[in-house]
C-alpha cells in the first residue's frame, strides 16, 4: 500500500515578498501523526546544489532536506541519504547531456504503482514531485 502526504508548508516573508517554505511544525506533526515505530527506514533525498540552480534555489532545497532530516531523526528513524541523480540513473530517468521531461516520473510511477489512488494523485503536471517521491521509495525499498 502507498499513502503520499504533501510537505507541509507556509507562506513566509523573504525581501518584502511571499514565498512558501517548509513548516517545521507541521512536518513534526505529520510524522507524529504517522505513529511509524522507531527504526523505520526512511529515504530522503539529498537536496543542495545543482549547477542548473541559482543559490536561492540551492539553498531553499538544502534547508528543507536538513529539516526533514532533522526532524526524522529526532523521532528515531534509520535515514538514508540518497543523491537524486542515484535513484534517477538506477530508474533510468537520467540521460547524460538531455533534458528531462518531468512526464516521465509520472508515467514511471504509476506504471510502477498502478492504482487508482496514485494515478488520481499523479494526474496533473505539477504532481511531478509526488512522483518522484514515490520513485524514491521504490529505488529504496
Amino acid at each position: 500500500t502507498v499513502r503520499i502526504f504533501d510537505c507541509p508548508t507556509q507562506t513566509v516573508m523573504v525581501n518584502r515578498r511571499p514565498r512558501k517554505r517548509v513548516c517545521v511544525d507541521g512536518m513534526v506533526a505529520l510524522v507524529r501523526e504517522l505513529a511509524l515505530p522507531a527504526g523505520t527506514v526512511v529515504h530522503l533525498e539529498v537536496g543542495g546544489g545543482r549547477s542548473a540552480y541559482n543559490s536561492q534555489t540551492c539553498f531553499v532545497q538544502g534547508a528543507a532536506s536538513g529539516t526533514w532530516h532533522g526532524v526524522l531523526v529526532s523521532h528515531d528513524f534509520d535515514v538514508r541519504l540518497v543523491a537524486a541523480s542515484t535513484w534517477k540513473w538506477a530508474l533510468k530517468l537520467a540521460r547524460r547531456g538531455a533534458p528531462r521531461d518531468k512526464n516521465e516520473s509520472r508515467d514511471l510511477a504509476n506504471r510502477l504503482f498502478r492504482n487508482n489512488y496514485v494515478a488520481d494523485l499523479l494526474r496533473r503536471q505539477k504532481d511531478h514531485g509526488r512522483a518522484e517521491a514515490l520513485l524514491l521509495a521504490a529505488h529504496g525499498h
